[in-house]
């Protein structure tokens, strides 16, 4: 302080303070602190002291380190996210690897079943092609649909003019594995689907047959009007398919012709057969004979699951014809005569014709006790040819 008020030196010199009870005097020591002083003594803010030079060299090194520390972070994130859609990707693909072997492990297990015949029934489907598609389809429709697929042409272009007859109604069967689709509607057509090799003439109408057998040559035992109707059936189905007719209620129309005396076209029941067995040895068709409704649809029924199974049966070798024989333990044979021995033979023989049972056999080898006596009998002049038949 100035106490007189003059030019001369200060008496004291001032300090600054700095919060503490340090002083550090001006003029005398050159102030080497950064830190923030107060002035004691005056109400004026004090300049701050100068701050230390920082050379080039040194704001290179803090370029450098802050550049070194981006880089690295930026690694770092880049590290981070590729290793975020590496674990995404795989995943992705852990997941579609569990997919495609949960696809292959189905398709497997279908395969097997497949292979077994679990799915014959969705396999196979019945066309009603040709003829009275109509009249065929309501007598076995309500009964065939309920198990298999059923499908109806009414196209006369697909079968002919002369196929749409009233009457009767051609049936065929197409199938296709389950695995490429099941039962095959009536409009595909391509190699997975296959026709089978069986047709079959189902005459709902007795009557439309029973005029075809009318017509016949008695000298000769031959029908000129059955077989050109079935020589027109194989020109369009194929001359290799296997054709079977099924005469729906044939007997109670040859008897409604008898005790109608308005029916002019009267067939005994002989004639009916000798028409089946003319069929079955000459043209190589087979006939069925049902007897009602219910019959007729249990037939077709019958077929149909037949022909859906035919794919998984194995093909018959001699071990399966020896297996189907029971072992002859009768004890009514006496090893010791030779007849008897060949007459037990016969019979045995005589079961290996498809339908022929065992008491049929015995019937038959009761009159024909071994094959040579049935073929001398065959060979006697006197016998006509419808006797012999």
């Amino acid at each position: 302080d100035d106490d007189d008020g003059d030019d001369d030196l200060l008496v004291s010199s001032p300090t600054f303070t700095r919060g503490s009870n340090k002083s550090i005097k001006i003029g005398t020591e050159i102030a080497t602190t950064t830190s923030s002083l107060t002035c004691s003594e005056s109400n004026e803010n004090p300049s701050p002291l100068r701050p230390p030079t920082v050379k080039e060299n040194d704001w290179k090194t803090l370029d450098e380190r802050a550049r070194k520390r981006a880089a690295q972070k930026y690694r770092k994130g880049k590290l981070t996210a590729d290793r975020k859609r590496d674990r995404e990707a795989q995943r992705a693909a852990n997941s579609e690897a569990k997919q495609r072997d949960k696809e292959d492990k189905t398709k497997r297990l279908l395969l097997e079943q497949q292979s077994k015949g679990k799915f014959a029934k969705l396999e196979i489907s019945l066309v009603v092609c040709g003829g009275d598609v109509i009249g065929c389809r309501r007598l076995i429709e309500d009964e065939v649909q309920a198990v298999y697929a059923m499908h109806c042409c009414t196209e006369s272009s697909s079968c002919g003019d002369f196929l749409q007859d009233k009457g009767w109604g051609l049936l065929k069967w197409k199938r296709r594995d389950h695995t490429l689709g099941g039962a095959p509607s009536i409009e595909i057509e391509n190699e997975d689907v296959k026709w089978m090799d069986v047709s079959t003439l189902l005459f709902h109408d007795a009557g439309s047959f029973l005029d075809l057998i009318y017509e016949n040559d008695g000298a000769s035992g031959e029908y000129p009007t059955l077989t050109s109707f079935v020589d027109k059936i194989r020109s369009k189905i194929g001359m290799h398919m296997r054709l079977v007719f099924v005469l729906h209620c044939v007997m109670k129309e040859i008897a409604f012709r008898w005790n109608n005396p308005n029916k002019k076209l009267r067939i005994t029941e002989d004639e009916l057969h000798h028409a089946i067995t003319y069929l079955l040895v000459n043209l190589n068709v087979e006939c069925s004979i049902t007897s009602d409704d219910t019959e007729t649809q249990r037939y077709i029924l019958g077929l149909t699951r037949a022909l859906s199974e035919l794919p998984y049966y194995d093909e018959p070798t001699e071990l399966h014809c020896i297996k189907k024989l029971r072992s002859d333990k009768d004890d009514t044979v006496d090893a010791n005569c030779g007849i008897q021995k060949a007459q037990a033979c016969w019979i045995r023989q005589l079961q290996q014709i498809p339908q022929l049972s065992l008491q049929i056999a015995l019937n038959i080898a009761k009159y024909y006790p071994t094959p040579k006596s049935l073929w001398d009998m065959y060979q006697s002049n006197e016998l006509d040819i419808y006797q012999k038949r």
